[in-house]
Formats: C-alpha cells, sequence, structure tokens
C-alpha cells in the first residue's frame, strides 16, 4: 500500500515539477507517529524518484533498483 501510495504521489509532484520547471526536490520518509522512518524502508520510493527524475518513466524501476541494491522491488517489498 505504501508503495502504491508513494509512486502515485511521486508520478504527479514529479508534473507538477516539470511543469513548473523546479529541478530539484527533497524527499524524505516519515513514520505514521510523525517520527522518522526506518531508512532502508523509503529504498523503493527513493528509486521512483529517480527514474521519473532521470527518465521521466517507471519502464526499469524494478531492473535498476535490482541494481543498486541487488533485489527486484517486488522481492524488497
Amino acid at each position: 500500500m505504501a508503495l502504491h501510495l508513494s509512486r502515485l504521489v511521486a508520478i504527479e509532484d514529479n508534473k507538477a515539477c516539470r511543469a513548473n520547471q523546479i529541478k530539484e526536490v527533497i524527499v524524505t520518509g516519515w513514520g505514521d507517529n510523525g517520527g522518522e522512518t526506518a531508512q532502508f524502508s523509503i529504498l523503493p520510493s527513493l528509486q521512483i524518484w529517480a527514474e521519473l527524475s532521470y527518465r521521466n518513466d517507471l519502464d526499469s524501476l524494478s531492473a535498476h533498483f535490482k541494481t543498486n541494491t541487488g533485489l527486484t522491488v517486488e522481492d524488497f517489498m
């Protein structure tokens, strides 16, 4: 569920950034209680942002995630 929401938000936010010529974003992760989230739990979301920033699509998300972490997104989740 969280990755699905992160993906949807990232896609829409990336469109808005491109439309408004925003070149840099900061991606953060927070737990449900307002505290920081586990560092590794946001790796798929960071990869989504990298894909959208550099390629503007998610076609190679799982392959690039595997290159970077040794696992597919599906295996990681």
